[in-house]
């Protein structure tokens, strides 16, 4: 490995770092906090309630798994990962795939608060626009992009077997698009029963309702994963057949 590829892969690692050390920064100095007050009833025409109501669960359950894999370091293993298969381009571009999308996950999924109206900004508003366009430019999602750049640089002038046929391409997105669609088969319906107080605070997804304190504190919480198994158990899903995918057995 040359001395220059070497320096690639440390720069990456630096830059996959900064955004867990960005979110526990604020752990290490004075904690501050905020109280306001506002209304409990929400202000949104009909139209943003539905659009909430369909894209709120999984901005929820997206933006817990991103907070937790930037609070744990995720995007810094994922290239010590690839530095392990640094002969691989394949595992470069699937290293550098996930730090982008990471990185574009991360400002489309957390819930922006607006402290003059003591509310969380609706999605798809303006403001809301003017908010992911603020944290586009912000630090960590930048030093994800460039570890992600920085990770294809080191492993471009790999060699590796030719890819597969584009059919099978084509089949990973179909699955894809599948496990969407059962996703919002099965988050709908919780969403619709949801407490409206909930959505007003930006809403909750599956995965907050399978957690063990939600599961002590409301054992009925329980039915959500118990559907959901019995949902997708079967493998003769929605999203399996609007697909296409029922006589996949490989799925």
């Amino acid at each position: 490995m040359s001395r220059a590829a070497l320096a690639a892969w440390v720069a990456a690692l630096c830059a996959a770092l900064l955004p867990t050390w960005e979110h526990w920064r604020p752990y290490v100095g004075e904690l501050r906090g905020h109280i306001c007050f506002g209304s409990y009833f929400s202000d949104r025409s009909a139209w943003q309630e539905a659009v909430e109501a369909l894209v709120m669960p999984l901005r929820a359950d997206a933006g817990m798994l991103v907070g937790l894999g930037v609070a744990w370091g995720v995007p810094a293993v994922v290239v010590l990962a690839a530095f392990g298969r640094w002969q691989s381009a394949v595992a470069g571009r699937r290293a550098a795939a996930f730090l982008a999308l990471t990185a574009v996950l991360n400002p489309l999924v957390v819930p922006y608060f607006d402290s003059d109206a003591c509310a969380v900004v609706p999605l798809f508003s303006g403001q809301w626009f003017a908010e992911v366009a603020g944290q586009v430019g912000s630090g960590p999602v930048l030093a994800l992009l460039v570890a992600a750049v920085l990770v294809l640089l080191a492993t471009q002038l790999r060699d590796d077997p030719p890819a597969g046929p584009a059919v099978r391409r084509g089949r990973a997105v179909r699955r894809a698009a599948a496990v969407l669609i059962d996703y919002w088969v099965i988050a709908l319906p919780v969403t619709l029963v949801s407490d409206p107080w909930e959505m007003s605070f930006g809403g909750t997804g599956l995965l907050e309702r399978v957690q063990l304190f939600e599961l002590v504190n409301e054992p009925a919480q329980l039915l959500v994963p118990v559907v959901a198994l019995l949902y997708v158990l079967p493998r003769r899903t929605l999203g399996i057949w609007v697909m296409g995918l029922r006589r996949d057995r490989t799925l």
